[in-house]
């Protein structure tokens, strides 16, 4: 279905629908519609795209033509964690338009458990700061507008709010960046708990203690 979309054209990629299911139960797989399932020029979907707390740029998303490919290169081999972001805003910024196949599924297997837990050594969330800084350095060449500089910073404080209170060093130099694009414009989530928390004490503090309570609990 993606093929049909753009055989005929080098210079877009084709998108399609995504769906989550965790371990092995691809029959449970929840197709929910996003914003971006239509045509749009690139710099549109990815504007789009980043308007949302949590986007999708899995690499497995795309069906990309080899032109577009050998012009900009392959994978990032260098990034272990997020890569995904860079390699896409790489390839979408190298075509005109992206190519909605409504009826190509991709289904989107998790495992149990928090993924981003499970890689949060030093060097991953290193890796993940630098695939993050690529690619919005990509973004910002294109287009240096404010509310460019706004989705970067929100992305990057989405990081803070997952990392924080590991690996201070990095945290820190996602901060800067957020900082130097004007500051982020999302506040955190959580249970109503540690939401009051948050309210009292900071979102920092009440990260603390609910890690805190979670380790005696």
């Amino acid at each position: 279905a993606q093929f049909e979309k753009i055989k005929n054209n080098k210079n877009a990629i084709a998108s399609c629908k995504w769906g989550r299911f965790y371990n092995d139960d691809f029959k449970s797989a929840k197709f929910i519609p996003e914003s971006v399932w239509k045509n749009l020029t690139t710099i549109d979907w990815l504007k789009t795209a980043m308007s949302q707390r949590h986007d999708m740029m899995g690499g497995c998303l795309w069906l990309i033509p080899k032109k577009i490919l050998d012009e900009v290169g392959g994978w990032n081999e260098k990034l272990s964690l997020n890569n995904d972001f860079e390699f896409s805003v790489r390839i979408l910024l190298a075509a005109e338009n992206v190519v909605f196949a409504e009826e190509a599924l991709l289904y989107y297997r998790t495992t149990g458990g928090n993924t981003l837990s499970k890689s949060s050594s030093f060097s991953n969330y290193n890796a993940a700061y630098q695939s993050n800084l690529l690619g919005c350095t990509y973004l910002l060449e294109r287009e240096n507008s404010k509310t460019m500089q706004t989705f970067c910073a929100n992305r990057f404080q989405e990081w803070v709010y997952a990392i924080y209170p590991d690996h201070i060093e990095v945290v820190e130099k996602f901060e800067k960046k957020i900082k130097d694009w004007g500051g982020s414009n999302i506040s955190i989530k959580g249970g109503k708990f540690f939401i009051f928390l948050s309210k009292i004490f900071g979102w920092k503090k009440a990260k603390k203690i609910k890690l805190f309570l979670n380790k005696q609990f």
